[in-house]
């Protein structure tokens, strides 16, 4: 957009420039009058063609960006708020006591995650509703949220929990990022 508004600003300095300011250009050219002609209709086409872009690329995809982020910020912010819990426990031995304590509750891990997995997956059905009007980022991180292999199945390796957080947070935190953006 910085572009178009710099060309914006010089067409329109052109347009003012041949217009309003008595000073003409050298005659480098044989005919500078058609020169002059031929830049002004230049700058008026560029400024239409910008007028145009506005309001029928610019404003709706703007709106849509808005639309977007209202539908689906509950749903990034429980899968940021997960991060943060698996983030908590990550470094957690549970070979000797496979219990986690959240919200002043003891939890058995392996309980904890099916219920962290239905939830993520409805958090991502959710975004993936309106899969036709995501960026292609945002829905590439949430499809790969939702395909990578340590979230489809149940984690029955608690050795293997580290890695598991490591992607979770990995990803999560690009799906984040690109929701951001919008």
């Amino acid at each position: 957009m910085k572009k178009i508004n710099t060309g914006l600003i010089i067409s329109i300095f052109i347009i003012i420039w041949i217009d309003y300011i008595p000073f003409k250009l050298p005659s480098f050219v044989e005919y500078p009058e058609k020169f002059e002609y031929v830049i002004y209709n230049l700058s008026l086409a560029y400024i239409a063609s910008y007028i145009f872009y506005y309001i029928n690329n610019y404003l709706p995809e703007k709106k849509n960006s808005k639309t977007i982020k209202k539908v689906i910020h509950n749903n990034i912010i429980d899968i940021i708020a997960y991060r943060k819990i698996l983030l908590n426990i990550k470094n957690t031995d549970f070979d000797q006591n496979p219990e986690i304590v959240i919200n002043n509750n003891k939890v058995h891990i392996e309980k904890y995650l099916q219920k962290f997995q239905k939830k993520l997956h409805k958090n991502l059905d959710s975004i993936l509703t309106i899969k036709e009007r995501l960026p292609t980022e945002l829905l590439n991180y949430s499809l790969l949220l939702k395909r990578h292999p340590y979230f489809i199945t149940d984690l029955k390796d608690l050795k293997n929990f580290n890695k598991y957080v490591d992607s979770y947070d990995l990803l999560s935190n690009k799906l984040y990022l690109e929701y951001k953006k919008l």
